[in-house]
């Protein structure tokens, strides 16, 4: 294989592609996601970007028409990162500003509240693709970035301290809402493994919820034997005892209620 035809390698036609150098987007890049992602490289302070490829992937997907629907939206509830979709060139891209994972922005060395306060930020980020119908399918943590102040400082269309979704790949907008659609396939997930193949996709966002939570937690109590019961209850709460119902799945609460009560936990307990 040619060095520039590797995923390993930035595409050339990414390097010169007119509509990326017009908004000033120009090489030195380098690679984030074999194949699929890369980012732009900035010495000199300068703003930073991550360029995605779309719609690259084995299987269908609606990733670039999530992205126009919700890009429209300028809801401080909206948890897609701000962006564009550049359908010019081979392939459709994804252009945005280049921001950090959590652990990158020392999530692990947050206080306690402050965790606490960036997972409610994703809970009700799903919310919000819920009410519009949309499954997200592959909630992890390294599908969750966070607007550092220098990166908030580089792009003024990001909010310093807000946390984003990201990797709409193997995302679904779906025919009915929660409460009302069915179990479809799961895709393959990147980090959580589904407990069942079919599962409801809404209660399934909701039960790698339960995961991401418990994976923050066991690292934010890491000095405990075991996290504080409430840490405890919240994670079995979201990831329910799941018994692979074919219909609407009541095996744990919706991304609404979980917002909901979360919310009023966050006010009666010092987390």
């Amino acid at each position: 294989m040619d060095s520039e035809d590797s995923p390993y390698h930035v595409p050339k036609w990414i390097e010169t592609h007119s509509d990326l150098q017009r908004r000033g987007i120009v090489p030195p890049m380098d690679m984030l996601k074999p194949g699929v992602v890369y980012q732009t490289l900035r010495f000199d302070g300068s703003p930073r970007h991550a360029i995605k490829i779309l719609n690259c992937g084995p299987d269908p997907s609606e990733e670039s028409e999530i992205h126009k629907r919700l890009q429209q939206d300028t809801s401080p509830r909206n948890p897609i990162i701000p962006g564009e979709v550049i359908e010019s060139g081979p392939k459709p891209i994804l252009v945005m500003p280049f921001l950090a994972h959590l652990s990158t922005a020392g999530l692990y060395r947050w206080p306690r509240s402050k965790v606490f306060a960036a997972f409610l930020q994703v809970v009700e980020g799903v919310e919000y693709l819920h009410e519009r119908r949309i499954a997200h399918l592959d909630i992890c943590d390294g599908n969750v970035l966070i607007a550092t102040a220098p990166r908030a400082r580089q792009h003024d269309q990001v909010v310093e301290g807000k946390v984003y979704l990201i990797d709409f790949q193997t995302s679904r907008q779906l025919p009915a809402g929660p409460g009302v659609q069915g179990a479809i396939t799961l895709p393959i997930a990147h980090q959580i493994e589904p407990p069942f193949a079919h599962m409801d996709p809404y209660s399934w966002d909701v039960y790698c919820l339960g995961k991401l939570f418990e994976q923050w937690a066991s690292h934010v109590y890491r000095a405990r034997a075991t996290p504080p019961w409430y840490a405890r209850r919240i994670t079995d709460w979201l990831v329910g005892d799941e018994r692979g119902c074919t219909g609407v799945c009541r095996c744990r609460p919706t991304a609404r209620r979980a917002r909901q009560v979360l919310t009023i936990l966050g006010w009666c307990i010092r987390v």
